[in-house]
């Protein structure tokens, strides 16, 4: 069961938040790439296998697995009801979903065969693989796509109050984002004080926040998404 959150896209960019639901052990994602953008995947509960560019490890609740174009990886869910938040930025994983069960209603792909597949797979910059055979059990903390719990490539304490973790760049892993952890003191006040050319998304962990945007005040729950538009 996959529920987007946040769909935008902009002309020169698309930033999308979706959460995955897994209720069935074994259910495998299989071995493919994509050809453009990157995929970000927030482990919430549960845990899964993992084989990216054919090393294999166990991911579980708290990692981050950055996964960026041309890179192979499938996943394999070990614990049930294992759920994921996913980002998905320069490609538009909806619009694949959207095709897809289209496909299946119709009937489509079974009547076109192999050249409606490969079409769709063009289309949509998603491209299945072989799952290669005697893969390497590997550490995942030696694999510089998995940000653990307790991983940062950067910590940042120079405000009182914050302290600042940067889990996903940009330089190392070709993403157009970075990901932070925000670990905020009660009452600390992250503001903004005029309209930016960025999009930000925020998903809250753990706590609770205030927002006031727009002169609207709101408020945000563990497992919440925030997400504020450009300007």
């Amino acid at each position: 069961k996959v529920h987007f959150y946040v769909a935008s896209n902009r002309k020169e960019k698309i930033n999308q938040v979706c959460d995955s639901l897994y209720p069935f052990g074994n259910y495998k994602i299989p071995y493919h790439y994509h050809d453009c953008g990157s995929v970000t995947y927030i482990i919430l509960k549960g845990s899964f296998e993992l084989i990216l560019n054919g090393k294999r490890c166990v991911c579980e609740k708290g990692d981050i697995i950055n996964v960026p174009a041309h890179c192979p990886y499938g996943i394999k869910i070990i614990d049930e009801n294992t759920l994921i938040r996913e980002i998905y930025t320069d490609f538009d994983m909806l619009e694949t979903y959207t095709d897809s069960e289209q496909m299946k209603i119709s009937g489509r792909a079974y009547k076109a065969g192999q050249k409606y597949m490969k079409d769709f797979e063009e289309k949509h910059h998603w491209f299945e693989l072989t799952e290669p055979a005697g893969t390497e059990v590997i550490e995942k903390n030696t694999l510089p796509q998995i940000s653990t719990e307790e991983k940062a490539i950067y910590e940042y304490t120079g405000w009182n109050g914050i302290e600042c973790r940067l889990k996903i760049g940009r330089w190392d892993l070709n993403r157009t984002k970075e990901i932070w952890e925000y670990r905020l003191l009660k009452n600390y006040q992250l503001q903004y004080f005029a309209p930016d050319k960025n999009e930000r998304i925020y998903s809250v962990k753990s706590g609770k926040a205030m927002i006031e945007i727009n002169d609207e005040i709101l408020f945000a729950n563990a497992g919440d998404i925030i997400h504020i538009p450009a300007y």
